[in-house]
């Protein structure tokens, strides 16, 4: 038995269309980049001052790279957080970007630690 007590039926119903509803906004949001706060590109100068642009937006967001992103050899999850205050997150395969640049954000992140 892996529960001490029994979940009724409606409640895992539930739980499962919130799974499936969460899942459904996050592979819109990364993978099919048809949500508004997609973010279809974004730059960074030799200040390291970030722009990003959403999608459906013309001008772009100067944002902050924020020191919770991860970074592992094969993924990167950036997370930006824009002068509003709003949180942005761009999903990477390393291999995507230029090599000096991932290690331009290893090292920025480090050291912002």
């Amino acid at each position: 038995m892996l529960f001490v007590f029994e979940i009724p039926n409606l409640h895992k119903g539930l739980l499962i269309l919130i799974i499936i509803l969460a899942g459904r906004y996050y592979y819109r949001l990364h993978i099919q980049k048809k949500s508004v706060n997609s973010i279809r590109e974004a730059r960074v100068d030799t200040k390291n001052q970030w722009q990003i642009y959403c999608q459906y937006q013309a001008e772009p967001l100067t944002v902050r790279l924020l020191d919770n992103s991860l970074l592992k050899h094969y993924l990167m999850i950036l997370n930006f957080k824009a002068e509003s205050g709003k949180v942005y997150s761009l999903i990477l395969p390393t291999d995507a970007i230029d090599a000096q640049l991932a290690r331009q954000i290893r090292l920025h992140i480090r050291l912002s630690d």
